[in-house]
């Protein structure tokens, strides 16, 4: 919840100040776009603003930093890494360009950690605790939180509110005990089968230490210590 509040500052505080005028349909459209999501068309819809001939590359930036922020608020920090790797390279020379490449490695920094912890755990006989089970799913490996549920019978994740969307998914795909929906609901009712936002990668199985490996190895360069 933390660091869903921290995002929303973040986000709200790259359009809050006082802008030139020709930034008020820019603003405008961003603030529209508020709602944490890493559904393929809430990036879409970034898409197309990206897509306006009319803007300048310092817009543009914005634009792809505001959606950097966005996935890493919705639990997608390999799509946060991903945009920012597209901004540092696309527009190295506008007047923010420092910040963006600070953001970038901070965020590498932060996703070397979550690897890190979740590595651990795999490697360990008893399995993946409640926080690595967390560290998995703001990474955006859902799928495999989910998988790992299924194989315990329970879900063990380290957040309510994420534990309520795995029951969800699980739900909604026929997959689970009603048992383990219950008991993770607010107030022990059965599991509400709602919409249910896409993995924002797909289930690695056997393969996903190999996937969390790699990411340690294209963060390691921004580590300091």
């Amino acid at each position: 919840m933390l660091r869903l509040l921290l995002a929303t500052v973040l986000a709200a505080t790259a359009i809050t100040p006082a802008l030139a005028r020709e930034d008020a349909d820019l603003n405008s459209q961003l603030r529209a776009m508020a709602k944490w999501s890493n559904e393929p068309w809430h990036i879409a819809a970034y898409e197309k603003i990206l897509a306006d001939p009319g803007l300048t590359d310092i817009q543009r930036a914005r634009v792809l930093n505001f959606r950097a922020n966005a996935r890493y608020g919705a639990g997608d920090k390999l799509g946060q890494l991903a945009d920012l790797d597209l901004l540092v390279e696309r527009y190295p020379d506008v007047p923010n360009a420092e910040a963006y490449r600070t953001d970038r490695a901070y965020a590498y920094v932060q996703a070397w950690h979550l690897a890190d912890r979740a590595l651990k755990g795999l490697k360990r006989s008893g399995g993946l605790t409640g926080s690595e089970l967390r560290d998995l799913w703001e990474l955006g490996y859902w799928e495999d939180v989910a998988a790992f549920a299924l194989k315990n019978g329970a879900i063990t994740i380290g957040n309510a509110e994420q534990a309520r969307d795995i029951a969800r998914k699980l739900a909604a795909s026929g997959r689970g005990t009603p048992q383990m929906c219950v008991a993770v609901m607010k107030d022990k009712r059965p599991c509400e089968i709602g919409p249910s936002e896409p993995s924002p990668q797909p289930l690695k199985g056997a393969g996903l230490a190999a996937a969390l490996a790699a990411l340690q190895v294209r963060a390691a360069v921004y580590k300091t210590d």
